[in-house]
């Protein structure tokens, strides 16, 4: 039994605004039209600020991202001004998030307060004192449910007694294979057929990233010590790609305060009661962050001040064969290379070559990594030479 309390606020959700919209309680003022502030100040770098607004419950789509608000953090002694920017991406921007490019550096003593102007609207926090989170002493993984769950988990403490609040976030990475290696491709733009090799071009690795981040509590106050062992920080299920080769997660910890710590625990029981964060009074759930003009405005969300320290875990695919998923790849059929653009066109590629002329045929999804949701881009970092 755990003797410890820990919250899970997004693992299957995704993003806060995704989880928040969803639900109309009855006999309050619609949820429609709140501005929803995700974001905690980082040093040294790592600060990302996400804006959205929700939406009423028949709409498209739970929130809309907002691309045109001015962001800034600035210092109480009046010395420092951080601006975000929209967040780039390719040739393009990540809707409706902000980071901080510039190093941030606490000085001791001095608050931070976000600032947000949304068109004639100013929105800001209250000044948070930024807090000095432990380093991170062991991540480690369990498996349960006969092999078809894994646990990660977090060991932490702080021998001064002074943080007695954590936040977890958890990045994913992950290496996996089509479930075939294919000898050749058809190439549709040079209309040729090419050789492939596991150690140059090849359809067969791949990577892929969570599309959800794992956000978590925990706290040390109700212990004996200010000693947290093995904390369940991100639960996986089987199924998914994840472990088809080499899994990878970054578990980043932060200090937090203890008004914090009941913003999110209370916000993750709305979510629990009602599907919604909405439940049963709105303004239950108003944080730290405010309309200047307008107090009465329910804003969501809580800014935070924090260091971050982090520890990353790989997990090979053989360690958790319980969590692998099979792909059924047993229809083929023999083609001719003259077969090539219609077999190419009908979404089957080639496995392999029988003779000169004549190839083995598999759908797509069993020779080209990239139809199973990944792609070929490698992260910089990744512990192998795959290609």
């Amino acid at each position: 039994m755990y003797n410890y309390q820990i919250i899970w606020l997004s693992l299957l959700c995704g993003t806060l605004a995704s989880c928040i919209a969803p639900y109309e309680p009855k006999g309050v003022t619609p949820t429609s039209g709140m501005l929803v502030v995700e974001g905690n100040i980082i040093e040294p770098y790592g600060t990302t600020i996400r804006l959205s607004r929700t939406k009423a419950l028949n709409a498209t789509d739970s929130y809309e991202h907002i691309n045109s608000a001015l962001i800034t953090i600035s210092c109480d002694d009046g010395t420092r001004y951080y601006t975000a920017e929209l967040k780039k991406e390719g040739d393009g921007i990540v809707p409706g998030t902000y980071t901080v490019n510039e190093k941030i550096v606490f000085t001791r003593g001095t608050t931070y307060t976000l600032n947000i102007k949304i068109g004639d609207q100013q929105y800001q926090s209250n000044p948070v004192t930024p807090l000095h989170a432990p380093e991170i002493e062991d991540v480690n993984y369990i498996t349960r449910n006969d092999g078809r769950q894994v646990d990660i988990r977090v060991s932490t403490s702080d021998p001064a007694g002074e943080i007695m609040y954590y936040r977890w976030a958890c990045e994913e990475d992950w290496e996996y294979t089509a479930p075939e290696y294919a000898t050749h491709r058809w190439n549709p733009e040079l209309k040729v057929i090419e050789q492939l090799s596991k150690e140059g071009v090849n359809t067969y690795y791949c990577w892929d990233k969570g599309h959800s981040v794992a956000f978590a509590l925990g706290r040390t106050d109700k212990l004996a010590s200010a000693t947290l062992k093995n904390n369940t920080v991100l639960q996986l299920q089987g199924g998914t790609t994840r472990f088809l080769y080499l899994y990878s997660v970054l578990v980043k910890q932060y200090a937090i305060t203890k008004e914090a710590y009941d913003y999110f625990s209370n916000l993750q029981k709305n979510i629990e009661d009602a599907g919604s964060v909405f439940a049963p009074q709105p303004t239950e759930l108003s944080g730290n962050i405010h309309n200047m003009a307008n107090p009465e405005e329910v804003v969501i969300g809580f800014v935070t001040a924090s260091t971050e320290t982090s520890r990353r875990l790989y997990i090979p695919a053989e360690e958790v064969p319980g969590m692998n998923v099979y792909y059924y790849c047993e229809e083929e059929m023999t083609g001719l290379s003259s077969q090539a653009i219609d077999l190419y066109a009908t979404h089957w590629r080639i496995l392999n070559r029988i003779d000169r002329d004549k190839y083995i045929w598999l759908l797509a999804r069993c020779v080209e990594c990239t139809e199973l949701g990944g792609t070929k881009d490698k992260p910089d970092w990744w512990p192998n030479d795959h290609q």
